[in-house]
């Protein structure tokens, strides 16, 4: 079980959480969202976040980000 954080108006992730168990810590605001992701997608997200890359989150899904 994994959660992203993400800033609502654009979608780019800002942090990561991994926990054995159900329940998401990261906070929510007006400006910041949370959504639950895969085993995968949490790869995908610590790679890109090593390499510089950064995600978005929509509808569930994962984007690069193309500058």
């Amino acid at each position: 079980m994994a959660f992203v954080s993400f800033e609502k108006e654009t979608g780019i992730v800002t942090g990561y959480q991994e926990l054995p168990e159900d329940r998401c810590y990261l906070p929510e605001t007006e400006e910041k969202g949370t959504g639950e992701i895969s085993t995968g997608q949490l790869e995908r997200v610590k790679e890109c976040r090593a390499d510089g890359v950064a995600l978005e989150f929509k509808n569930g899904r994962l984007y690069e980000v193309t500058q």
